[in-house]
């Protein structure tokens, strides 16, 4: 063989070599979608109504600070296992945007697996008549409204897929409990008072 061509073989060999190599040391894909990408599909979120309740309730003349917690279960619907890494949240009550977050939750999902996710969601009504009055009315008459938005992150063993924005937790309407002590609900409380809602909340 010509020294020219075996050359020009070594150098053949060597860009191969390369680019095995570099292929090998290649991080995992960025993909950005909502649907499915081939067969893959993503978390889903399941609202536990057990595990979902007001916290706390500041009626209107004692700050109207409100804190939910919103129990959901993480269910993986593909065949393999997947890691649920970050959500980014936007929380609507009665149609109207009042808390954000992210949280890391960091879980891997075997195929069909759940893993529960917890939301720990605090704000403050204050200024707002039409959300201070329906917060009262769910430890009455009325059940309140709530859903959360966000995107979530999620990788596989090759991929990382981020959902765009979509609605992720849902619930009808929400009823509460009537608080325990005097002062929920009461124009006249001026100390902060501390509200607990039912074990299983009611939808309609």
């Amino acid at each position: 063989m010509a020294p020219e061509r075996q050359r020009a073989t070594r150098a053949a060999l060597l860009l191969l070599l390369l680019v095995a190599v570099l292929a090998a040391c290649a991080p995992r894909t960025e993909v950005r979608t909502v649907e499915a990408i081939g067969t893959t599909l993503p978390v889903d979120l399941e609202l536990v109504s057990g595990q979902t309740s007001i916290e706390r309730f500041d009626p209107p003349g004692a700050g109207g600070r409100l804190e939910l917690t919103v129990g959901t279960l993480a269910r993986n619907p593909n065949e393999f296992g997947v890691r649920l890494e970050t959500i980014n949240y936007v929380v609507f009550l009665e149609g109207k945007s009042v808390a954000r977050g992210a949280m890391t939750p960091d879980i891997y999902l075997e195929a069909a697996a759940t893993a529960p996710v917890r939301f720990d969601i605090a704000t403050s009504l204050a200024g707002q008549a039409d959300l201070l009055k329906a917060a009262a009315r769910a430890f009455a008459d009325r059940p309140l409204q709530f859903k959360v938005e966000g995107t979530m992150r999620f990788a596989t063993a090759t991929h990382v897929y981020e959902t765009r924005n979509k609605v992720i937790v849902v619930a009808p309407r929400w009823r509460a409990k009537r608080c325990r002590g005097r002062c929920c609900g009461s124009r006249k409380q001026t100390a902060r008072c501390s509200c607990s809602a039912p074990t299983s909340p009611s939808f309609s």
